[in-house]
């Protein structure tokens, strides 16, 4: 994108932020995130919210925004309220507990991919994180069967087959891990592989 066609998306941004309209401010809101203007955009979805405090995808919307911008605990009291006004959004619950793992709050993010599961019994995604936090809890048979159950919905992706493998060798379940490897070696491509230390031949 040139210069000129960045300055017309700019005063295009600004003269359409002057509108009031959810509409208006949720559409400058949005190019100003793809700006990379995040601090801007956090201010229209306010607006939003301002105008309809009840507008639960406003917050879930400012709470994207503050989580790119790593403010953890503020993209999860905007998840949180977001999930105080509809308790079936299942991405707020999913992003909160991504965070919750990142800052090392296990037991809390187990209850949020438990919320995403309870809503949609086949997200893999969820299995896989919330068998991520119970590994680090050292739930490792729990975890196990978490990765288990993210293959059944999905047995396509390299990593679940990873880390059960890895885990189930760690338990001592050294043949049912290192068959988990080998499916993992069949099916990540080169760029995804990485290096295993292992007892399998």
């Amino acid at each position: 994108m040139n210069r000129l066609s960045i300055l017309l998306l700019i005063i295009f941004s600004i003269s359409n932020c002057f509108s009031q309209s959810k509409e208006d401010l949720n559409k400058c809101a949005v190019e100003k995130f793809n700006l990379k203007d995040y601090q801007g955009a956090i201010e229209e979805f306010s607006k939003i919210i301002e105008i309809n405090p009840n507008d639960s995808m406003a917050y879930f919307d400012r709470g994207f925004v503050k989580e790119t911008m790593h403010d953890y605990k503020g993209a999860i009291a905007d998840y949180s309220q977001q999930i105080k006004i509809d308790k079936n959004h299942t991405d707020s619950y999913f992003l909160r507990g991504l965070i919750k793992n990142n800052l090392n709050d296990y037991k809390g993010a187990i209850l949020d991919f438990n919320s995403v599961i309870k809503l949609e019994t086949l997200n893999a995604d969820a299995y896989y994180y919330r068998g991520n936090a119970k590994a680090e809890l050292k739930q490792f048979k729990s975890a196990i069967e978490d990765y288990g159950k993210a293959i059944n919905v999905n047995a396509t992706i390299p990593d679940y087959y990873l880390r059960r493998g890895n885990l189930k060798i760690k338990i001592g379940q050294t043949e049912s891990g290192c068959l988990d490897l080998k499916k993992y070696n069949e099916i990540a491509t080169e760029n995804e592989k990485v290096q295993i230390k292992s007892p399998c031949q």
